[in-house]
């Protein structure tokens, strides 16, 4: 603690816990939801177009619910977010390691709490992200993952769980003060 006022905590941060970090921000938590319903629209596309094609082309008669056409659309479908969710899932983990190497890396991180202003100040040139109702707080068996606002700026960061009685006394201290707030939403998230 540096003063009355502020907890300062520090710690390093494993790759694999940054990448969990990043993975269930609530911007790819979205982005996962839109992939899902590009897929439904692009599935339902498929299955109009072919209909057309039958009637048009084929000339057989127009049915609403083409049983053929409906499977070959959901197996589309499938495939479809198959392909996308790989895709995403990769980009994300490409875009994770490269934050991880250029914040976390070698380095021990600072973070402070400061009581009065309710908000953190992160790393060394203490980039402020305020305790408010735009914060978000995800508890997991060996973090706290904090996401603030709807951006994948650097205003997402963890803190460990573990540590020293002295670090785990810090970080009740910090928690105690962020729900005296009342302003944060939290939940857990089942490993």
């Amino acid at each position: 603690m540096s003063n009355d006022s502020s907890i300062t905590l520090q710690f390093s941060v494993e790759r694999e816990d940054y990448i969990k970090l990043f993975s269930h921000s609530p911007v790819i938590r979205k982005l996962k939801w839109f992939v899902t319903f590009a897929n439904l629209v692009t599935g339902i596309l498929v299955y109009v177009a072919m209909q057309f094609v039958e009637v048009i082309f084929l000339g057989n008669e127009f049915k609403i619910f083409n049983g053929e056409l409906m499977t070959y659309s959901l197996i589309l479908f499938i495939i479809f977010c198959i392909f996308t969710y790989r895709k995403l899932r990769t980009k994300t983990l490409n875009r994770a390691n490269e934050n991880f190497n250029d914040i976390y890396e070698g380095r021990s991180y600072t973070i402070e709490y400061n009581i009065e202003a309710a908000e953190f100040l992160i790393g060394n040139r203490r980039r402020r992200v305020p305790v408010d109702s735009q914060m978000e707080i995800v508890k997991t068996k060996r973090y706290y993952f904090f996401y603030w606002g709807k951006s994948m700026g650097r205003n997402i960061f963890p803190i460990p769980i573990y540590g020293s009685n002295d670090y785990m006394n810090k970080i009740d201290k910090i928690m105690e003060y962020i729900y005296k707030e009342g302003k944060v939403k939290t939940r857990e998230l089942d490993e």
